[in-house]
């Protein structure tokens, strides 16, 4: 064998030693799910669902009692009561279309459809019919607001809407976040077949799970206040366009900074000490299904003992979320007839509207 023939055969030899390194080695949960979190924020256009439903809810008695009737009718609601959520969003233009169905069981059981149309300076809402509250010739129509008149009304500066900026600073915020959190103690990889409760229809390549314990929730805390929070705040700063975005003016980004000092840290570590007395985290987590790089499937669950009033009470909050048909067109509704909206300054002006509530 010649030197020229040597040298091609090792250069093969490193590459294919490369290759195989190159495959062997897989992402970490905490990059997996960085990655995927940062790719959906691209997303132009999707169709989404989801639920929020209160599994559990418990407060003393003594506490119940105190607050009057209202906060025992407050708590069978919330217990009682499921929330689902489906509709489309797309970015350019801005448009959201979606229906929360609320579905209350129990004594007082009823079904509500609430949909709604948001674009980028104006949202409509349907008023949806309640057994318990007539509403007339209200019920049906949908009551249109314009979000910069109302911003006017109430003295608001709402920032432009301009979606690439947005959608850098929230990739931004999630990277920061995420890269200071210990990938050992809060990420781990899910097996897809031992990931309970997943859609039968729902295809996924992987899953990961973010947990945080009563163990490491004060660690969490800490480091989302000691490094995120400045290197956040420091990149706001150094970027107009996100100044511009979260409406922020220099004196506010001061104003921030004067939290973060070695001393207000230090306030932060004692309430922390005191929150751990009367909080015990039994769960909070959130598992992330991903497809083609994409987060697809979110299931948040938490599952929360604490004190009121020195007695024992519990709080189990599911929330799920979907998204399908990644980047396709979305198919519009069709246009609402004008004489089915009323403007919301011409809301109050109808008679039956203000005498129903």
């Amino acid at each position: 064998m010649n030197r020229n023939s040597s040298w091609k055969w090792l250069l093969m030899m490193v590459a294919l030693l490369v290759l195989v390194a190159g495959c062997g080695k897989q992402a970490s949960p905490q990059s997996t799910i960085q990655s995927a979190l940062v790719k959906s924020m691209e997303l132009q256009s999707y169709t989404f669902s989801g639920s929020v439903n209160v599994e559990k809810l418990t407060l003393p008695n003594a506490f119940l009692q105190s607050e009057g009737p209202e906060a025992q009718l407050a708590l069978n609601l919330l217990q009682n009561m499921t929330i689902d959520v489906k509709g489309s969003h797309q970015i350019e233009p801005m448009r959201m279309e979606l229906t929360a169905d609320i579905a209350l069981k129990g004594d007082f059981s009823f079904n509500l459809s609430i949909p709604m149309i948001i674009t980028e300076d104006t949202m409509l809402v349907k008023v949806p019919n309640i057994p318990m509250l007539p509403l007339g010739d209200l019920a049906g129509k949908y009551i249109e607001i314009d979000m910069n008149e109302l911003a006017k009304e109430e003295n608001l500066d709402i920032p432009s809407y301009n979606p690439e900026t947005q959608q850098k600073l929230v990739q931004d915020m999630i990277s920061i976040i995420l890269k200071h959190l210990d990938g050992e103690q809060y990420f781990q990889s899910v097996k897809l077949d031992e990931a309970t409760g997943l859609p039968s229809d729902l295809k996924l390549d992987e899953a990961v799970k973010v947990s945080v314990t009563q163990t490491n929730f004060e660690a969490a805390v800490i480091a989302l206040a000691e490094k995120a929070a400045p290197e956040f705040i420091e990149l706001v700063a150094q970027n107009e366009e996100y100044m511009k975005a979260l409406n922020l003016k220099k004196q506010d980004i001061e104003d921030a900074k004067k939290e973060l000092t070695p001393e207000k840290l230090q306030e932060v570590k004692k309430d922390l000490e005191d929150i751990k007395k009367e909080l015990t985290i039994n769960e909070l987590s959130m598992l992330g299904g991903i497809q083609d790089g994409y987060m697809t499937y979110q299931h948040f669950k938490a599952d929360l003992s604490f004190k009121v009033d020195n007695e024992d009470a519990n709080l189990v909050l599911n929330m799920t979320s979907r998204y399908d048909n990644l980047n396709k067109p979305i198919e519009k509704q069709a246009d609402i007839p004008k004489d089915q909206i009323i403007p919301y300054e011409n809301l109050m002006e109808m008679g039956d509207f203000g005498t129903s509530f």
